[in-house]
């Protein structure tokens, strides 16, 4: 779709695309019936994705360390992690692989108290627009009720 902005200028929105890897399209101009300019090549981008997370549970209590990997982080910076509807905290370290075709990034977080146990969306934040998700689950410590024998 384009849109012109003035005589030597276009505004272009790329159609959506369910990409699993980077790829160059080309983009040229045209009219009713033929293309009217030349061929120009532009690099489209995978969307990034989460890979995983270590641990996947953790207490409600909250303070557990949480590992999320996620491929396709091209640009990022000021992350945070959000669990569920929380206010984002900041992401405490962060490593970045680079494999040919694919950018992997680790982040850890400390999981917030959280009030009820159950999975919840985690989202990767960078300067507050979440650029990918996955899945924690949230549980209850385990209660010691009664030792038997008692003596």
């Amino acid at each position: 779709v384009a849109q012109r902005v003035n005589s030597t200028m276009l505004r272009c929105q790329t159609p959506s695309l369910n990409l699993t890897h980077d790829r160059t399209e080309w983009v040229g101009v045209m009219n009713e019936r033929y293309l009217i300019s030349n061929l120009y090549p532009v690099e489209v981008y995978a969307r990034s994705r989460f890979l995983s997370i270590e641990p996947k549970l953790g207490y409600v209590t909250g303070g557990t360390k949480v590992t999320l990997t996620f491929n396709n982080i091209l640009f990022s910076s000021n992350l945070m992690c959000q669990f569920g509807d929380d206010i984002p905290t900041g992401a405490n370290s962060h490593k970045s692989y680079i494999i040919p075709r694919s950018f992997l990034l680790e982040v850890t977080c400390i999981t917030p108290q959280y009030y009820v146990s159950g999975p919840i969306t985690v989202k990767l934040l960078s300067d507050g627009h979440s650029i990918a998700a996955g899945v924690f689950e949230f549980i209850n410590r385990p209660q010691i009720l009664q030792i038997f024998p008692s003596n």
